[in-house]
């Protein structure tokens, strides 16, 4: 019998912590899906810890030395040796296109000499076989002004 009485009452027990526990979740909105960012927030912050120890371990790493690339040629010696033909042949030119990958050779920084004393559009691109036609149209030239003659002189004159 005491035994029986026992159960009873703890089933009771369990019964209003059940209770207690749904008027709680009730009173309070969106509890669970607060419930469930906080489980995603805690399962975040772990995996940031183990990707900075991840990071940490391969900056204390000893780095493997880069591989060696071969050089690029974009101009040959035969190019920089007529460096006057290159001025003849840009003199005509509205503009210049050069190839970035030839940065480092002589022939870019002539032709970018070139550009800045003629004042001549000088423009770099990666892939030169993407410019399939380039079309400039200057504006029209406005003609010299006449020089002052002796009538405007005169008028000067007080």
């Amino acid at each position: 019998m005491r035994l029986q009485a026992d159960l009873i009452q703890r089933d009771t027990a369990l019964a209003w912590a059940r209770d207690d526990l749904a008027a709680l979740r009730a009173h309070v909105p969106g509890l669970p899906r607060r419930l469930t960012l906080v489980r995603l927030v805690e399962q975040l912050t772990a995996r940031v810890l183990q990707l900075k120890r991840e990071l940490l371990r391969q900056q204390l790493r000893k780095p493997e030395p880069a591989p060696v690339l071969e050089k690029a040629s974009c101009t040959s010696d035969a190019d920089v040796a007529e460096s006057s033909a290159l001025e003849a042949s840009l003199a005509a030119a509205d503009l210049v296109i050069c190839q970035t990958g030839c940065v480092s050779h002589g022939a870019y920084w002539r032709l970018q000499d070139h550009c800045k004393r003629t004042g001549k559009i000088c423009m770099l691109v990666d892939q030169p076989e993407a410019l399939r036609i380039v079309r400039i149209h200057r504006p029209p030239r406005a003609e010299p002004a006449a020089a002052p003659g002796p009538a405007a002189r005169e008028d000067a004159a007080p």
